[in-house]
């Protein structure tokens, strides 16, 4: 029997230490709305299924970008200290998350990487290093160690290992977290919104494309790229731009190829836990070229050449992503100014969804803003 997320009737907010007391909540039996399907909306709506009653509302459930994610888990994407203590918050609730959900998808295989300068990379690990990072500097025979499949002549004099970091399979996360969502209770709606019910100034539910109408206390859009047009029907406007990147997909192996997530110079790869090897010439999918085929191909046989035992790998598919970028490159969390209206978008989703979840749903639940928060709100961009 899967465990849905419960100890001896415990929720998981119970269970973590500095608890907020949800008995005293008045909203615990109200009802709220999410809007999106991907690793982040899903991630929200199970944190709240254990304390209202939640709505997930999206056109696919596992979303539109989460299935073509490389869904790489790292803090160290960032040089702003307030955003690296976000992630690492969240990767360390995604563990919390592990425990409390069976099966859960995620491999902590750790990253390889050498896709900067060797001055650059020195740079980087003083400052993780400083900040209290897993971090350590690898020379080529430890990185043989590490991912002993990978071709040696592509191997620098040294790179970095990050101890702490992994991968998530985030369509399947997202499956699940649904799943055990609606095990609390929660429901779900294939279908679009197209804009929001209002009452005395306050969101009070939302239009379905139907025409049918949905009422909720609180709303929260998580819709990727779909938030924009959607919040634009209250004149919110969200400042977003997206770049499109291609992922390709081998069929499944029974060997073990790559350990964790390879971070190198034109070569991104990790192997999913179906034993699928996802392959870019970056972590965000690289360029996709005239012909999208071709350039999958291309990719394909640059990765035989990458691995040693490549010349048995199946090509199987690709996949063109859409991330969703924040103009100043910070998720936008949080309040809208519009009562009864929240909203998360960002990247990287699969890396902030965790921490994303627990906080929005303490913050709808509760009124209670966890200090983080601050630097994420939509009004920064006034």
């Amino acid at each position: 029997m899967t465990n849905s997320g419960t100890e001896n009737g415990q929720s998981l907010s119970q269970l973590e230490d500095n608890k907020t007391d949800a008995g005293k909540m008045s909203v615990a039996s109200s009802s709220v709305i999410v809007v999106g399907g991907g690793i982040v909306g899903t991630s929200i709506a199970w944190h709240l299924s254990f304390e209202a009653n939640v709505t997930i509302v999206a056109e696919d459930i596992g979303g539109v970008a989460t299935p073509s994610s490389f869904a790489w888990l790292n803090a160290a994407s960032s040089d702003e200290k307030f955003y690296f203590d976000f992630r690492l918050r969240s990767l360390e609730h995604w563990r919390e998350i592990e425990k409390a959900v069976d099966n859960f998808p995620i491999n902590w295989g750790g990253t390889t990487s050498w896709d900067k300068s060797p001055e650059k990379l020195d740079e980087e690990q003083k400052n993780l290093t400083t900040w209290g990072y897993d971090v350590i500097r690898v020379d080529k025979t430890e990185i043989l160690k590490r991912e002993p499949h990978v071709a040696e002549r592509l191997l620098p004099e040294w790179g970095l290992g990050f101890g702490a970091e992994g991968a998530l399979e985030a369509e399947a996360a997202a499956q699940l977290l649904i799943h055990h969502a609606k095990e609390n209770g929660a429901k779900s709606l294939e279908t679009t919104v197209k804009g929001f019910l209002k009452t005395d100034g306050h969101i009070s539910g939302i239009v379905l494309s139907s025409g049918e109408t949905l009422p909720a206390d609180h709303v929260i859009v998580a819709a990727g790229l779909g938030s924009v047009s959607l919040l634009a029907t209250e004149s919110i406007k969200l400042p977003l731009k997206s770049t499109a990147g291609l992922l390709v997909n081998t069929k499944p192996i029974s060997k073990e190829l790559v350990k964790g997530v390879v971070n190198a110079p034109e070569l991104h790869i990790r192997q999913t836990l179906d034993g699928a090897l996802l392959f870019g010439s970056s972590y965000a999918g690289g360029d996709l070229g005239d012909n999208h085929e071709k350039t999958a191909r291309e990719l394909f046989a640059k990765l035989q050449n990458s691995v040693v035992g490549g010349d048995k790998l199946e090509y199987s598919h690709y996949t063109i992503g859409h991330r969703v970028l924040p103009e100043d490159g910070l998720p936008i969390l949080g309040g809208v100014g519009l009562d009864g209206l929240s909203v998360a978008v960002m990247h990287s989703g699969v890396t902030n969804g965790a921490l994303v979840g627990k906080l929005l749903a303490r913050q709808i639940l509760t009124g209670e803003t966890d200090p983080i928060l601050d630097n994420f709100r939509l009004s920064r961009f006034d």
